[in-house]
């Protein structure tokens, strides 16, 4: 049985944490070079856990997020989104009101702040496979302040001044003059 059919078996609402990713690598700590079949298992098991659950926190999000290229980031927004019925950020806790996916980008967040935390994590993702991290998933946390840790992420809300969110027209285009990667796909 998968994670989600325990948490809808038992009707539980909890958060992804640390301890959880964990879990999911304990089995594939054997070795340093993950092999295809492992990173391909790894970020499935990922985008099963963020399906059912949200993250507890950014420090959770940022530390999946090193396993994750762009379009597999994607396809957790679209899983939360057409399987869950959730928002497809993973730090958001709401479901959408409409029912069913459709084509519109905005639709598979419940609001545009959201689409936009999310557009500034997929911007930032390396567009390597997991397999080609070689390492990555023998870290314990995310690790910001290592010098020799690659994926860091910053969160939107991060950059962000409290007193901009509100003004959501201009955040689009503050994307781009913030230096973040536009070559990959979201």
């Amino acid at each position: 049985r998968g994670l989600g059919d325990v948490y809808k078996r038992q009707n539980i609402r909890r958060m992804a944490t640390i301890e959880d990713v964990q879990l999911i690598l304990r089995d594939h700590r054997t070795h340093y070079q993950l092999s295809q079949k492992e990173g391909e298992m790894i970020v499935e098991k990922l985008q099963q856990l963020l399906t059912m659950t949200d993250c507890a926190n950014g420090t959770v999000l940022k530390y999946i997020c090193a396993f994750l290229t762009p379009l597999t980031y994607r396809m957790i927004v679209l899983s939360r989104n057409i399987n869950a019925g959730k928002c497809g950020y993973p730090l958001c806790r709401l479901t959408l009101i409409q029912g069913g996916y459709t084509s519109n980008e905005a639709s598979s967040y419940c609001s545009e702040y959201h689409q936009n935390c999310s557009q500034y994590i997929s911007r930032q993702l390396f567009d390597e496979d997991l397999e080609c991290r070689i390492g990555i998933h023998l870290r314990r946390g995310y690790d910001e302040d290592s010098p020799d840790y690659k994926y860091r992420i910053r969160l939107f809300e991060e950059v962000l001044d409290p007193d901009e969110i509100s003004d959501l027209d201009g955040i689009t285009s503050q994307l781009c003059t913030m230096g973040i990667r536009s070559n990959n796909i979201y």
